[in-house]
């Protein structure tokens, strides 16, 4: 099987969306996640999935890709940053469990792993507006067979 990145970017937003994740307690759910990147943020709390940067190997007949994903989740354009510290706690932990259950993305036939290798919480910049907000880097390994012609 190949490696699908779209699918994979899909999965991703797909794990955030509100009827897959629980919002912490006394939090909106989350009224938007995808891969499909909008022209601005019109809703929040919100789910972008960006493209990955990629490390590639060739152990033979395999192509093994490394992967890291940004996913941000935008949650305010307007808040006081003191006052919603504890928000942004709460939303860490969340999201963080969220990908804990999903390794292979159900996606096993190509992702081998997936894992949080980072996560910022703070001011994050989404077409150029301001939000509070939570960073997380998704690394991803997966795999497909190739075969090369000489």
């Amino acid at each position: 099987m190949s490696i699908v990145r779209r699918s994979i970017a899909s999965s991703l937003a797909s794990a955030f969306l509100a009827e897959n994740m629980a919002a912490p307690s006394g939090e909106r759910a989350i009224a938007v996640s995808t891969h499909l990147l909008p022209d601005s943020i019109n809703q929040t709390p919100c789910v972008l999935v960006f493209p990955p940067t990629e490390e590639m190997s060739y152990p033979p007949s395999t192509r093994h890709c490394l992967m890291d994903w940004p996913v941000r989740l935008y949650l305010w354009s307007d808040a006081d940053t003191a006052r919603r510290t504890d928000s942004l706690y709460l939303w860490s932990d969340a999201v963080h469990d969220q990908m804990d259950s999903r390794v292979h993305l159900a996606l096993d036939s190509f992702v081998t792993n997936s894992d949080i290798v980072g996560m910022r919480a703070g001011r994050i910049e989404y077409a150029g507006e301001m939000f509070h907000g939570i960073e997380l880097v998704v690394r991803i390994s997966a795999q497909e067979g190739v075969t090369f012609s000489g």
